[in-house]
């Protein structure tokens, strides 16, 4: 329907999965090589301290993921009676969902945040240090975590099919009509990266080195046990279907959290990752 717009648009795919496949395979080469390997500058401490949260919307955090994944893993799927022309939603009903909803539960966590009296400040914690570097660790973080991801997705063709993948990518392909794609686009893109940051990274991962630096739990353990933990709750909070492809970007974003402390860096990555799987929906694959 678009050549040249498929042509731009898997060349431009191409060419960031080249570049990341190029940085892997040169810190690979250093490493059988013995030689000094130079940490991305997305993963390199950058003199910000976790900060420390309340606890407030750390539990709400905790209690809206938990709802999730029970509504996600214990609905049953009914199985549909006759034909089914079409899954695709009302806009209005689609906008609720994934703009409505995730934007009311940021602003309730974020003025949790703001009228505790306790943990660090929000203006301090989320101020960007350099809109420039944060977009340069976001560009960053998509060129590293797109080939593994691409990677892992031609292992999930193993038990992934048309029926399980995304509902978002369902409905672009199914009826591509404007308003949907206006939707998609905005809540992808935009509000989706800002919520689940805000969410996985700045709350849960940032509460859950603080809960196991109370425990007791050495620095280097607390900062692993935290990305882990934090990395697999957001993919299984994405579907069993998506979760292995999703685990090279929830490190990618959850290490570069816990080394900068930037919240607009890992909104920039998140919003590249999921702008690019559209782009790829929308123009290249049939």
């Amino acid at each position: 329907m678009f050549p040249i717009l498929q042509t731009l648009v898997s060349t431009a795919f191409l060419a960031v999965v080249l570049i990341g496949l190029f940085r892997w395979g040169s810190w690979a080469a250093s490493l059988v090589r013995r030689r000094p390997v130079e940490r991305p500058g997305c993963f390199q401490n950058q003199g910000a301290s976790v900060p420390e949260v309340p606890p407030a919307p750390i539990i709400l955090a905790v209690i809206w993921l938990t709802l999730q994944l029970i509504q996600q893993y214990t609905t049953p799927t009914a199985a549909p009676e006759g034909p089914v022309d079409s899954t695709t939603p009302r806009p209005e009903a689609l906008m609720l969902v994934t703009i409505v909803i995730p934007g009311a539960v940021s602003a309730l966590l974020l003025a949790l945040w703001n009228f505790s009296k306790k943990g660090t400040p929000l203006a301090e914690a989320l101020r960007p240090q350099s809109i420039a570097r944060a977009f340069r660790n976001g560009t960053e973080i998509f060129v590293l975590a797109l080939p593994p991801t691409m990677l892992l997705g031609f292992v999930s063709l193993l038990w992934k099919t048309e029926e399980n993948q995304h509902l978002l990518l369902q409905i672009i392909q199914e009826n591509p009509d404007p308003v949907l794609l206006t939707i998609i686009v905005l809540a992808a893109a935009v509000v989706a990266p800002m919520f689940e940051e805000l969410l996985f990274r700045v709350l849960l991962l940032n509460g859950s080195v603080q809960f196991f630096r109370r425990a007791g739990l050495s620095s280097k353990a607390n900062e692993h046990l935290s990305v882990l933990l934090v990395s697999v709750l957001f993919c299984i909070g994405h579907g069993l279907y998506d979760a292995l492809q999703l685990m090279p970007l929830s490190l990618c974003l959850a290490w570069c959290m816990l080394r900068t402390q930037s919240y607009w860096s890992v909104v920039a990555a998140h919003g590249l990752f999921n702008g690019s799987m559209l782009l790829m929906s929308i123009f290249v694959q049939p």
